[in-house]
């Protein structure tokens, strides 16, 4: 009840010397201190989706 009803993720994509770096923010959008702390706390819990993303991402790449 406490996760933020609103975030704001942005991607972005850099090129330098022929490589990409991926950069990726995500964040709580007009929420409460508490939400805000919720939000902080679960980060952990949300890496191992953004890794099976980029993952996928990854292989789909290799494949083009």
């Amino acid at each position: 009840p406490d996760w933020p009803s609103r975030t704001l993720a942005t991607t972005i994509f850099t090129e330098n010397d022929g490589r990409t770096t991926l950069t990726l923010r995500w964040a709580p959008l007009d929420a409460t201190e508490v939400e805000r702390k919720t939000f902080a706390a679960g980060h952990a819990s949300m890496q191992p989706g953004w890794t099976g993303t980029l993952a996928q991402l990854t292989d789909y790449l290799a494949k083009g």
